[in-house]
């Protein structure tokens, strides 16, 4: 509750103002302004922080909120008692001296009208100094019941909000572990793929048929996994974690949740790191089953008659061609990650901002891992072009060196290596913008 305001009639420097003319005409001590000062002391002992409802704030179980109600009740029978009978006492003086001074002609009416009002005030504020304290305390029993019918409820939530938390985290890391193994696979398959690409001939081109057929079916495999454990919008273990958190139903009870909130952070921090992961692998898995087509194809072309200069010109155009198409498509790539670097900054402003609502705050964690998780699939994506580009690049690559030594090829050659030269620094400038993305992210969550 706020303190209640001491009313201007009851002060005693206010008085002394009257107390003058009072003292000229009548000669008497009145006692009022001893009986003043007695209600102002009174008023400044009342420890009022013991009487507001705020106090509940710092409590951590049940019993500490009866023992703040308890504390706040005795300050009711004591303290605001005391206060309560010496602005009754200021009232009846207050009352008494206006009776006797109405007999004598020579008071002011001035005066009269002053010691009316403060007999009034005074019996209005010894009624005010119950009612306001009496009111807050019951708010406290009203939170104190609160507390006991649904912190049980909340207890559980927030101990399953956790335990969801980690389930969800095993499962990432399951996933990630099975991501990596088949990186691990994969790297195995592309090596024999390129053996067989540069002997070329019917049974090799079989071989890495085979070996594309099993990268497929592993990548089918893997994909499906992601769809239902990876997508935190349709895992199921996820989606019951953050299904209630942060919604309550009961206002005052959700910062009981905090603690559980607090001690999923960490754990929820892990299983990003676990996503940014494997959608790096699974980018990588695509670029190398590219690869492994490009080595088909090499090998298919090796049992072929040698191509003569002109059509080698020409092949390697049109490699150019396809690089350069690849290349276009990531124009605005470096455009958006730039844009996307400066969003967790000015959440951060907006966050130290108080005039900030509190939903927008709710907003904040969301919006933060969005962001991180834009940048990181960006950078993916540059990375996959440059390793499809790097898969075309090898197309000219296994040419016969005279070919390769043509002034035209050369030059298409020199030209792809500028290309990818390019994305490589553009992956260089996400992954830089990232790391400043997720410095400021820490100062982001440090503020919820």
């Amino acid at each position: 509750m706020a303190k209640p305001a001491l009313p201007d009639a009851l002060k005693k420097a206010n008085w002394d103002k009257q107390k003058g003319i009072v003292a000229k005409l009548v000669q008497k001590e009145t006692g009022i302004g001893a009986s003043l000062e007695g209600l102002t002391s009174a008023y400044n002992a009342v420890p009022w922080d013991k009487l507001d409802e705020a106090a509940l704030a710092h409590a951590k179980t049940g019993e500490d909120m009866k023992k703040i109600f308890a504390a706040g009740r005795a300050v009711l029978t004591k303290e605001i008692k005391t206060a309560r009978e010496k602005s009754l006492e200021v009232g009846r003086l207050a009352k008494k001296w206006a009776d006797d001074f109405k007999k004598n002609k020579l008071i002011p009416k001035s005066t009269l009208t002053y010691l009316d009002t403060m007999s009034n005030r005074a019996t209005w504020f010894s009624t005010t100094l119950l009612d306001e304290p009496t009111a807050s305390l019951l708010k406290m029993e009203e939170s104190i019941k609160e507390f006991d019918e649904h912190f049980g409820e909340v207890t559980a939530m927030g101990k399953q909000y956790v335990e969801n938390r980690k389930k969800a985290l095993l499962q990432m890391e399951d996933l990630e572990a099975a991501f990596t193994k088949l990186k691990q696979d994969f790297t195995r398959g592309e090596a024999a793929s390129q053996k067989f690409a540069e002997t070329g001939g019917p049974a090799n081109v079989q071989k890495i048929q085979q070996i594309i057929e099993a990268a497929k079916k592993s990548i089918a495999a893997g994909e499906e996994r992601w769809k239902t454990e990876g997508d935190v919008n349709k895992n199921e273990v996820q989606r019951v974690a953050r299904a209630k958190l942060g919604q309550y139903k009961i206002p005052s009870m959700q910062r009981f949740l905090l603690p559980y909130a607090q001690q999923s952070e960490s754990i929820f921090n892990k299983i990003m790191a676990c996503t940014a992961n494997i959608i790096r692998i699974r980018s990588e898995l695509q670029a190398i089953l590219t690869g492994l087509e490009t080595d088909l194809e090499i090998a298919a072309e090796k049992g072929g008659q040698p191509k003569n200069l002109q059509e080698s010109q020409a092949y390697a155009r049109d490699v150019t061609k396809q690089t350069l198409a690849e290349a276009v498509k990531l124009q605005d790539n470096a455009e958006k990650m730039a844009k996307s670097a400066t969003l967790i900054p000015n959440l951060l402003k907006t966050l130290k901002d108080p005039r900030t609502p509190p939903e927008q705050r709710a907003q904040a964690p969301n919006l933060v891992e969005a962001n991180l998780g834009e940048i990181r699939r960006r950078i993916a994506v540059v990375q996959a072009a440059i390793t499809k580009i790097k898969n075309l690049q090898k197309r000219l690559l296994a040419m016969p060196k005279e070919i390769q030594a043509d002034g035209v090829v050369k030059g298409e050659l020199a030209k792809i290596d500028g290309v990818i030269r390019q994305l490589e620094a553009l992956v260089k400038q996400g992954q830089g913008n990232l790391a400043n993305s997720e410095q400021v992210a820490e100062q982001v969550r440090a503020l919820l």
